[in-house]
């Protein structure tokens, strides 16, 4: 799977933990929401989940989408990345994914 597209919007809050957001595009085919957020290590990306409550009264996170491969979710979070300090281009014939930031 490759990152196809990305579209992005930053947040204006500076402060706020979230920097951005947007969709991500997988091989033209699937987009999926993320948030790009600011941790104590630096920016990661975050996608979709969901706060519950479990049968011990633990609250909880249920990811919507999780990426397993470690190299990939690098290659993600590279991506975005990118697309957010302005260093991304236009998907060319190098096959870099093409992005749109707001």
């Amino acid at each position: 799977m490759k990152v196809t597209d990305i579209k992005l919007f930053k947040v204006v809050n500076a402060a706020s933990k979230c920097k951005a957001n947007g969709f991500v595009t997988f091989d033209g085919a699937l987009k999926v929401k993320f948030m790009l957020m600011e941790g104590p290590t630096g920016l990661f990306v975050t996608f979709p989940a969901e706060k519950y409550t479990d049968k011990q009264g633990q609250e909880k996170w249920s990811k919507h989408v999780e990426l397993v491969d470690k190299g990939f979710t690098a290659e993600v979070n590279q991506a975005v990345l990118a697309a957010y300090q302005g260093n991304a281009q236009s998907q060319g014939s190098s096959g870099e994914p093409s992005s749109q930031v707001t």
